[in-house]
């Protein structure tokens, strides 16, 4: 699934992710079912299906936090940041990139950290072009 991801093949994705979630959950592997439920919400992302990739990053980050996950945490903060932007909620979308980025630095994750301020810039960019739209 994930290989189909990073090919842009969304579509085939979801398939073998689901797949693989319904294993991750019956085998009771929580560890697994993050991880698939964290590229089956970049696969929803891909096929511009916003709504379901949000549902399912924030089961991500449910799971990641209650494992302990920090670095997991982070990418599921971002992901669903990135989404919340799709969706046009941006003082959400601010929250879980902040989130993001004191994960990173709290792990000394220096590329996240770029990553993450980036991101951030970039939602307030939008906040401030939707702002300015006239209603």
């Amino acid at each position: 699934g994930s290989a189909h991801c990073f090919a842009g093949e969304y579509g085939s994705a979801v398939q073998l992710l689901e797949r693989d979630l319904e294993i991750a959950r019956a085998e009771g592997d929580v560890t697994a079912e993050a991880r698939m439920l964290g590229n089956l919400g970049v696969a929803y992302a891909g096929l511009r299906e916003h709504e379901k990739a949000a549902g399912v990053q924030q089961e991500h980050l449910k799971i990641a936090c209650k494992l302990g996950d920090m670095v997991a945490e982070g990418h599921a903060y971002g992901n669903l940041g990135d989404t919340l932007v799709h969706l046009g909620l941006y003082e959400d979308a601010v929250r879980m990139h902040t989130r993001n980025l004191g994960i990173a630095k709290k792990t000394g994750d220096v590329p996240r950290q770029q990553a993450a301020s980036i991101s951030l810039r970039h939602v307030q960019q939008h906040d401030s072009t939707a702002s300015s739209e006239p209603r």
